[in-house]
């Protein structure tokens, strides 16, 4: 087992990961003080379900390499709504009806982190 890299770290590698395969409309939410689920919440939209499982394989493949691991390897993710959960980071990428339908931006307006992650 791979030595854990920080979370302060394996933000940007994981966020330039999901941005090389053009994600598009990508928030970063600090979500330490307010979830009991997670630290940080990353959520984007894909164009397509191919899209959708290029960006789980390498993100999956990203964070496998520096000691994170998918909590929920078994997850389904052809409905169009791909979730990653690893413990303290958890990502959501979906296609735009779903991200709208379910609206998952309103519950994170302002929450957003800056630079110091980025």
């Amino acid at each position: 087992m791979r030595k854990k890299l920080s979370l302060q770290k394996m933000l940007p590698r994981v966020i330039d990961e999901i941005q090389k395969l053009k994600v598009s409309s990508l928030r970063v939410v600090d979500a330490s003080g307010y979830s009991l689920l997670a630290d940080v919440f990353i959520i984007g939209t894909v164009d397509s379900l191919v899209q959708l499982e290029a960006v789980r394989n390498r993100v999956v493949e990203e964070m496998e390499k520096h000691g994170w691991y998918v909590k929920n390897p078994l997850e389904p993710w052809e409905g169009g709504w791909l979730l990653l959960d690893f413990g303290d980071m958890i990502i959501h990428m979906m296609l735009a009806e779903l991200r709208s339908f379910y609206g998952l931006d309103s519950l994170i307006d302002g929450r957003e982190i800056t630079q110091q992650f980025v």
